[in-house]
């Protein structure tokens, strides 16, 4: 399973890299872990469709916790 999605530069600078970080939840509301996806050299006004994979096969909610811009 993955946690999808797209990112958007509203800049008009390069992002040499892009993190995204996400906390993941089952139905009970229990954290499972995290899933992290990466990407380098992200253009100016451009857009990522993002697939972070996850470990876990019930994930029902994924929070975005931390964008790391470099």
């Amino acid at each position: 399973s993955h946690v999808v999605g797209d990112a958007k530069n509203t800049s008009s600078e390069t992002l040499q890299q892009v993190e995204l970080h996400f906390h993941l939840f089952d139905s009970q509301d229990k954290k499972l872990g995290e899933a992290v996806e990466y990407k380098d050299e992200m253009g100016p006004n451009s857009t990522w469709n993002f697939r972070a994979a996850c470990m876990f096969t019930n994930v029902v909610r994924a929070d975005l916790v931390e964008v790391i811009v470099r």
